[in-house]
């Protein structure tokens, strides 16, 4: 039988790309957005939604920025999770559907030391955080079959800019316009990059694992420097870097990276993408391609 994938946030940066890699498989891929909601305002599902076999969520109109100014944003995106998960799980079609749940590694920990393991205390360290962790809280506390991926500061070509997250995709944009690369706080502040080929490519792998449940760090499972990012851009382009520093934000942790041991033994999942390799991407899409196709039902 012909498998189905389900993806909510079709229109957004990992939905989009998730969905051409799915389709370079020749995996059938229903697409679900503000366009085509999964859920009616009165309640009902998406028929289509029937004829799925995975369903990834990696829709979101919240961002850090938005989280920490608009708690009626949180509330409301918390309410319609809560209310899908318990109209998805009374029906007898979709309760055993496995749900894919794209949350955030570099927000929802609130543990001190890095690495982050699935066991570090996560309650979030702001509000967008917090709103992930009680998304995730929502979805184990159901009976459906899930998977929660927690991936760590995604990044690639076409990734959008000026939404107050994506950092790589904010100065790579300054670059090639000729302007200045904003820093805010420390540049020895440190993160853990994740292509957006290798998350697509962990998605791929929970969906051959439909039966394992659990939560996963996606991740490259290494600390990089905002500093050695510079270095990577300024190696690579053409332009000179100009500088504008500025305070820290109140909504960033000083640094954290993941560990990414779990995904590698049960998923069978490691990234591929060296971030040198990942920047040129960025800087050069028009050159630099996408990893070949993924081999999706082996």
């Amino acid at each position: 039988m012909q498998k189905v994938v389900g993806v909510v946030g079709s229109n957004g940066f990992i939905g989009k790309h998730l969905i051409r890699v799915l389709e370079q498989a020749k995996i059938e891929v229903l697409g679900f957005n503000s366009d085509n909601l999964p859920l009616s305002k009165s309640g009902e599902l998406n028929v289509a939604l029937l004829h799925t076999h995975s369903l990834i969520w990696c829709a979101s109109k919240v961002n850090p920025a938005i989280a920490e100014n608009s708690p009626d944003a949180v509330a409301f995106e918390l309410n319609q999770w809560k209310t899908f998960l318990s109209i998805w799980g009374r029906n007898a079609k979709t309760k055993t559907i496995p749900i894919i749940f794209i949350s955030s590694g570099g927000c929802v920990y609130s543990g001190k030391e890095s690495p982050f393991t699935e066991t570090t205390a996560c309650f979030g360290i702001n509000a967008y955080g917090i709103m992930k962790s009680r998304m995730e809280e929502s979805l184990t506390k159901t009976d459906i079959p899930y998977k929660i991926l927690r991936v760590a500061n995604v990044y690639g070509p076409g990734q959008p800019v000026g939404r107050g997250q994506g950092v790589i995709a904010e100065w790579v944009n300054a670059i090639r316009n000729d302007k200045s690369v904003e820093v805010y706080g420390s540049l020895q502040a440190f993160r853990d990059f994740i292509h957006i080929d290798d998350v697509a490519a962990a998605i791929v792998s929970c969906i051959r694992h439909p039966s394992l449940n659990g939560v996963f760090n996606i991740g490259s499972g290494k600390a990089t420097t905002l500093q050695e990012v510079l270095d990577l851009l300024s190696k690579h382009s053409t332009n000179n870097l100009s500088i504008t520093h500025h305070e820290a934000r109140t909504v960033d942790r000083l640094g954290y990276f993941l560990d990414t041991e779990k995904a590698l033994i049960d998923l069978k999942w490691q990234p591929k993408i060296h971030l040198s390799q990942g920047l040129l991407s960025c800087l050069h899409p028009e050159v630099i391609t996408s990893a070949p196709g993924i081999d999706l039902f082996e």
